[in-house]
C-alpha cells in the first residue's frame, strides 16, 4: 500500500479522503487474509479456501455466494491468480466494514474467529491507536473479563458477529 499524498487530492474533503483511505486499507487487509502463502497473487485454492473458513465460522453472517464464481468474476486476466490490483478494482466500490478488515487482521492462524491469545494482541494494539482516554482496561484480567463476556456460545473464540460487537461496543468507527 502506498502512502496517501493530501496534495493529489485537491477540492476532496477530509471526510471523503478517509473514507476512501480506510476502504482501501480494508481491501489490502482481506487480500492479505486470502494470500495464504504471501506470495502477492491469490490462487483459486487460496481464495476458496479463505472464503470457506468464513462461512464456516460465521454461519450466521451474509456470506452467501459462489466462491468459484467470485473468483472468476475478479481474476479479469484469466491467469488463474488474483493480483492486488485486480482484487482492489473487483471491491473499488464496495466498502468493507471495519470491523472484518480488523477482524481479518488480528486473525492470526487466519481460522476465521478470534481466539484469546488473538484477542488479547487486539487488544493491544486498538489501544496504541486511541487516546489514553478512550483506551479499554488492559490487564490480562480485564480482557479475559470483556472476552468472556462476548463470547456468546462459550466456544473460546469470537466469531463475525462476536467481534462486531467488541468493535461496535470498545472501537466505534
Amino acid at each position: 500500500l502506498t502512502s496517501y499524498d493530501a496534495s493529489q487530492s485537491v477540492g476532496m474533503d477530509d471526510n471523503t479522503r478517509n473514507t476512501i483511505m480506510q476502504n482501501h486499507e480494508a481491501i489490502f487487509k482481506v487480500f492479505k487474509f486470502l494470500d495464504e502463502d504471501g506470495s502477492g497473487e491469490v490462487d483459486r485454492d487460496e481464495f476458496c479456501n479463505g472464503i470457506n473458513k468464513l462461512k464456516e465460522r460465521n454461519p450466521d453472517s451474509a456470506i452467501s455466494f459462489d466462491a468459484e464464481a467470485l473468483f472468476d468474476s475478479i481474476d479479469d486476466d484469466g491467469s488463474g491468480t488474483i493480483e492486488l490490483s485486480e482484487f482492489q478494482h473487483a471491491f473499488q466500490a464496495v466498502d468493507v466494514p471495519y470491523y472484518v478488515a480488523v477482524m481479518m487482521t488480528l486473525d492470526a492462524d487466519k481460522s476465521g474467529t478470534i481466539d484469546r491469545q488473538e484477542f488479547h494482541e487486539g487488544v493491544k494494539l486498538l489501544n496504541a491507536r486511541l487516546s489514553e482516554s478512550e483506551k479499554i482496561p488492559d490487564s490480562v484480567s480485564q480482557i479475559n473479563m470483556i472476552f468472556d463476556e462476548l463470547d456468546d456460545d462459550r466456544s473460546g473464540e469470537l466469531d463475525m458477529a462476536e467481534f462486531e460487537k467488541f468493535m461496535c461496543d470498545y472501537y466505534p468507527h
